[in-house]
């Protein structure tokens, strides 16, 4: 009788496509698998900032963790991990892909408070929103009173107007900028509007007085 030993067909392969880390986490952790295949080894290629990887052989294939640096920019930062080995005089190839989140959005307003007289007119204010998206406006004000009539954002600039402050007593008023960043969190800044009841003004009294020669 003959005896024929019939070898595996060669395989290398990632088992997961790819993996998403947020923007501190550093370890990403792939299987490939790997049959009748040598001189196994991974390259990187992309914007993910690698620190150090490691590549153990186990029964099945091969253990890869990945160890990355902090993304430090609100962008979303993805690498190309590659896969090659050899069987016989065949290279053999496999991809996964590692993206890394960017950092947690931000919205600033500048300036964030003022204070106003009691006319009516208008406030701008500079909006900075890094990361976040679908940006809307509120406005309201302390105690259910408030003098704004409308509040608009139009190129990074946010817009408050309101009317004359007829109640007497100074009126706190509040608009907001609020959005959503990348990790479904909602981002807000608000500016405080500080109108004053009376215009400012210097009362001397007596308003007026007479005095003697030797006085």
């Amino acid at each position: 009788y003959t005896t024929i030993t019939q070898e595996a067909i060669p395989e290398l392969e990632f088992t997961t496509d790819s993996r998403i880390l947020a923007y501190n986490e550093s370890t990403a952790y792939y299987y490939i698998k790997a049959v009748n295949v040598s001189n196994v080894s991974v390259s990187f290629s992309g914007d993910v900032s690698i620190d150090h990887h490691t590549l153990t052989a186990d029964s099945g294939g091969y253990q890869l963790y990945v160890y990355t640096n902090n993304n430090t920019s609100t962008s979303m930062q993805e690498t190309t991990i590659t896969v090659s080995g050899t069987s016989g005089g065949t290279t053999l190839t496999d991809t996964a892909t590692l993206y890394k989140k960017g950092t947690p959005g931000a919205i600033s307003l500048n300036p964030n408070q003022a204070t106003v007289s009691k006319a009516s007119g208008s406030i701008s204010s500079t909006v900075t929103a890094d990361g976040v998206s679908n940006l809307q406006t509120s406005y309201w004000g302390d105690g259910g009173t408030t003098t704004i009539t409308g509040v608009t954002l139009n190129n990074g600039t946010l817009t408050v107007t309101y009317g004359a402050n007829n109640t007497g007593g100074t009126v706190t008023n509040y608009a907001s900028v609020t959005g959503e960043d990348q990790y479904g969190d909602t981002k807000r800044a608000t500016i405080t509007i500080v109108q004053l009841g009376n215009d400012p003004s210097i009362v001397i009294n007596p308003a007026s007085r007479t005095l003697s020669a030797t006085e």
